[in-house]
């Protein structure tokens, strides 16, 4: 059993436990324990006296309520324990006290003004209701005990879970510093432990962007820490989680006073006091002086006199504070001046030491702005010992790299093996790139990541290399993808760098020069190739577009010739092969990449079955959007890989319903494949006659192509023809298949009708009827069709809806069809079988329409006539509340008094704007119309009230005319006659507000 115990109880357990027992916590606990055990009387009293019921016996109630208690105590448990919830102190605290006062009272104390009703089904365990409640309660304690104590037996690295990425974490322990940081550390430690200091005195530690300053850092705390001084004052200050350079006072004196206030009471009041007076300063301008030297402060303003009683405090109080603020570098140009005046001026405080972590560099070029910087020596004033970090040597660098891909487990063996070969070839930049312990990790973090995706298929010398082209040249990575004809030559499978030609040979004499300063093991020609021009001296476009400074651009070039500069590539795992060299640039992420082998079978096959099976099975696994960005970057070597290539391409774009393509991935891609010098009638690769033969077989007269794809991909040929002179097999021909298509797609349904839903026909008619002059034939069979076949349909599909509650109007397509809304009223007047009921009904919408000349939309309500279902009125939501309410209407009056006396109604305007009200009056068969609409909700009822307003003006206007002119108003019965039989009645036809 000892032995059992012994790796627990050590020495560190012992002193975490005894400190554990007298946190704030544990005191807590025992103070309620002792308390409770104190007034123990008083709260029994209170329990029996306002907690307790009469109950005598059992009841189907009481037993369905403890259930259901029971049921959510340990649902609601059990919900927090699959969370991974961590309870707070509060919780353990009270369940303990409701658990420890239930087992006092149940157990201990059997003297009780009460007793507890016992379930009869357990009468024999002597257990009451309560027993279950609180039983249910300790399924949590329970599991975290479980878990607590089976940790207890685990080891570290049991309890650790090992990391795929990397941190970029500071080194705090002396075995891990593999740059040979212990010497300094040793020294700037002992230095800053023997001085006392009369004010502050501040250390920097000076080195570029991820060079190891706050590993430095860490490290000379911890060598404090092992000293064990007695009277030092740690505080870590990281100025860069303020919000701004205000907040960068505050929280430098908050930090400082809760490390302070233990020594000296009064000194919390006095810092805070203290940096309220640097604020107000601040805030009015007044802050300058503390650029100076020395503090310069007014000896009678009283943040002076707050200074010197915090100093003289110090001063007494006799401890050495220590203060470290790291990553300077991250901080913007006021946020710096406001850290420098802290640790040279408002901080000036006696025995004090920052020490401070920073790019200088960028410290500098960040004050560069700042109207108080003087010079280049400027940010020296405020630092009395700079602490340079030498250059990493790039073996101490490499080596870490290795280590750290070697103690991966996401890179199998041998791929570790190649990549430590890689990194031994003078070709792999490694040496150019990663100067510091961050470029290491974010190496080996991208690395591990990405490796998983290229499946072994690229060699790691370029893969590392193109790596370092995208991760610090990410412009011109996209304009190398978007542009690559600029920069790079395809040939024979292969993408190299274009050689300079002789003629060019002079321009490049100044460059030479510019990039000069290439590493003297390094090999690499950059003159001679035809990329230098692009980055030549006197036109700095590139630089601008990329962000380009002269290493940059000697890097970027170093890199291309190393990535592209063999002009006679042979191996198949080169990123100058087009499809390592397209999965790279891709930059594609996919567990489920499409392998080279799969490409290249797919490739090696001619006949178009063997390519159509071979493809559908690619399709199926979801690689086809992969393929069809993989044929971007392949150029056909012969007249075999141009014809199998097209086929992939028709073929996916056969298939582009079925397995979620992208229609402009294919038709771009098919334009990289199927280039007008290919059949050229001089094409070295297919003549004329061979490609206008072969392409007619294989898309424009296959039977294997759908219809419906060869028409969208048709109208697609003939928009651009400019571009792909039509394949190359002519006007005429395009012409005549096109009117062959619409008659094959037209003599489907010679049989059977289409769906009001299917809107096909609409498609292809609209992808067609603009090649050539061929429109005014399909228009011809259109109407043909439409005379043979279901009319009902079509009107149906020629009905929209603008709006809710039943307003529709014609679709604009009849009059590309039919000439005019007329002619096809007309078209389906003479067209339609009278004993249509469906049709009747439609013509009498379109009579309405008529009168107001197809303007607009018309509320009508169709009993018989088949709709289409629209869009969900949420769809449109904003829009058609507009016309929710709409009423519409139609008077019919006749004589032509009446309208001429309307033209005269100058006083009516402003009243129908002011009752939102529209008159429009038409003339259709030798009759007239009023056609009235508004939006109100109750407009149906005072369609009367308006129609009469309307008539008693009508009356003013003609009475001086007409002398014996009269009216009555008009009802459900009744029209208004003006004069005779001249006068406004309700129309009648049918309308849905009529």
């Amino acid at each position: 059993m000892l032995l059992l115990f012994q790796p627990v109880i050590t020495k560190k357990f012992l002193r975490k436990f005894i400190i554990g027992f007298f946190s704030k916590e544990a005191l807590i606990l025992i103070i309620s324990c002792l308390l409770f055990f104190y007034f123990n009387q008083q709260i029994t009293t209170f329990i029996g006296k306002y907690l307790v019921t009469s109950l005598t016996s059992n009841n189907i109630y009481l037993t369905v309520l403890t259930i259901v208690i029971v049921v959510f105590l340990i649902s609601f448990q059990l919900i927090k324990i699959t969370d991974r919830y961590k309870p707070a102190f509060e919780y353990w605290f009270i369940l303990l006290a409701i658990i420890g006062m239930h087992f006092y009272y149940r157990v201990y104390l059997v003297n009780v003004p009460w007793s507890y009703l016992r379930i009869s089904e357990l009468k024999y365990l002597n257990c009451a209701y309560l027993d279950i409640i609180y039983a249910s309660l300790l399924i949590f304690p329970i599991v975290y005990f479980t878990i607590w104590f089976k940790n207890l037996f685990r080891t570290s690295s049991e309890l650790s879970v090992k990391n795929i990425n990397i941190e970029d974490n500071p080194i705090e322990n002396t075995d891990d510093d593999k740059i040979g940081y212990d010497d300094l550390v040793k020294r700037i430690t002992g230095n800053v432990l023997h001085d006392i200091y009369n004010k502050s005195f501040t250390i920097g530690i000076v080195g570029p962007w991820g060079n190891g300053k706050s590993s430095l850092i860490k490290l000379v705390q911890n060598k404090i820490k092992e000293n064990k001084p007695k009277n030092i004052v740690e505080i870590n200050f990281y100025p860069f989680l303020n919000h701004n350079d205000e907040d960068i006072i505050t929280e430098f004196f908050k930090s400082l006073s809760s490390k302070l206030e233990k020594y000296d009471g009064s000194l919390s009041k006095q810092l805070f006091g203290y940096a309220d007076k640097l604020i107000q300063l601040y805030k009015k301008g007044d802050i300058k002086y503390f650029l100076d030297k020395h503090i310069s402060l007014n000896s009678n303003t009283p943040a002076y006199n707050l200074y010197e009683e915090i100093n003289s405090i110090l001063k007494k109080i006799n401890k050495k504070i220590i203060v470290y603020i790291d990553d300077l570098d991250r901080l913007n140009e006021k946020e710096i001046i406001q850290v420098l005046k802290l640790i040279r001026n408002t901080a000036n405080f006696n025995n004090t030491v920052f020490i401070v972590a920073m790019d200088k560099k960028y410290v500098v070029d960040a004050l560069k702005n700042s109207k108080d910087f003087q010079n280049e020596r400027f940010v020296d004033k405020f630092f009395q010992l700079e602490v340079y970090l030498p250059e990493i040597k790039k073996s101490i660098l490499l080596d870490l790299f290795e280590k750290l891909i070697f103690d991966s487990n996401e890179i199998e063996p041998k791929v570790k093996e190649k990549i430590k070969i890689a990194l031994t070839r003078k070709e792999t930049l490694f040496r150019y790139y990663i100067s510091n312990i961050r470029d290491v990790k974010k190496l080996a973090n991208q690395l591990i990541f990405e490796n998983t995706f290229i499946n072994d298929e690229i060699n790691y010398t370029d893969f590392i290399n193109f790596i370092f082209l995208k991760t610090h040249y990410p412009k011109f990575i996209q304009s190398l993808n978007t542009n690559r004809a600029k920069f790079l030559n395809h040939k024979n499978g292969f993408y190299y760098l274009n050689e300079k030609s002789p003629e060019n040979e002079n321009r490049t004499e100044a460059l030479i020069k510019e990039f000069n300063r290439i590493s003297d093991e390094s090999s690499v020609e950059i003159d001679k190739y035809d990329i230098a021009n692009l980055f030549k001296i006197e036109d700095n476009c590139y630089e601008k577009q990329f962000n380009l400074n002269c290493w940059d651009k000697e890097l970027l070039l170093i890199t291309l010739v190393e990535l592209f500069g063999n002009q006679s590539p042979t191996n198949p795992d080169s990123i100058q092969h087009e499809y390592n060299f397209s999965k790279l640039m891709r930059l594609s992420f996919e567990k489920n990449d499409l392998r080279k082998n799969e490409l290249d079978t797919l490739l090696s096959f001619t006949d178009f079955e063997d390519i159509s099976k071979y493809l559908i099975a690619i399709l199926k696994n979801n690689k086809g959007r992969q393929l069809i960005e993989q044929i971007k970057y392949i150029e056909p070597k012969t007249k075999e890989d141009l014809k199998t290539l097209t086929i992939i391409l028709i073929l996916c774009y056969n298939f582009i319903e079925e397995y979620q393509l992208f229609e402009s991935d294919i038709t771009y891609s098919l334009s990289f494949i199927i280039k007008p010098e290919l059949y050229d009638r001089n094409s070295s690769l297919l003549k004329n006659e061979e490609w206008v033969s072969f392409i007619k077989k294989v898309y424009f007269e296959s039977q294997k192509i759908k219809l419906y794809s060869k028409v969208r991909l048709l109208n697609l040929l003939w928009t651009n023809k400019g571009g792909n002179k039509l394949w190359g097999v002519g006007e005429t021909y395009i012409k005549e298949i096109a009117l062959k298509y619409f008659d094959e797609y037209l003599s489907k349904f010679n049989v059977t009708c289409w769906e009001k839903d299917d809107f096909k026909i609409f498609h292809i008619y609209n992808s067609l009827k603009d090649i050539g002059d061929i429109k005014n034939q399909i228009n011809i069979e259109y109407i043909k069709f439409l005379k043979n076949n279901n009319l009902t349909v079509f009107c149906s599909q020629m009905l929209d809806t603008e709006a809710v509650d039943g307003n529709y109007k014609i679709n604009n397509f009849v009059v590309g069809l039919f000439g005019s809304y007329d002619e096809f009223f007309d078209f389906v007047k003479k067209s339609h079988d009278n004993g249509n009921q469906q049709l009747n009904e439609f013509i009498e919408y379109l009579e309405l329409m008529k009168i107001t000349e197809f303007r607009g939309s018309l509320k009508y309500k169709f009993n018989d006539f088949p709709i289409r279902e629209y869009p969900s009125k949420n769809y449109y939501y904003g829009f058609l509340e507009s016309y929710k309410n709409l009423v519409q209407f139609f008077f019919e009056f006749n004589t032509v008094n009446i309208r001429k006396a309307n033209d005269k109604l100058i006083d009516f305007t402003p009243l129908l704007t002011q009752l939102d009200l529209v008159i429009e009056i038409f003339q259709y068969d030798n009759k007239h119309f009023m056609f009235f609409f508004k939006n109100e909700n109750n407009a149906q009822n005072e369609k009367f009230k308006i129609i009469n307003m309307y008539a008693s003006r009508i009356y003013n206007v003609l009475k001086s005319s007409i002398p014996n002119c009269h009216y009555k108003e008009i009802t459900e019965e009744n029209s208004i006659f003006i004069f005779d039989n001249d006068g406004i009645e309700i129309a009648k036809l049918k309308s849905y507000q009529v």
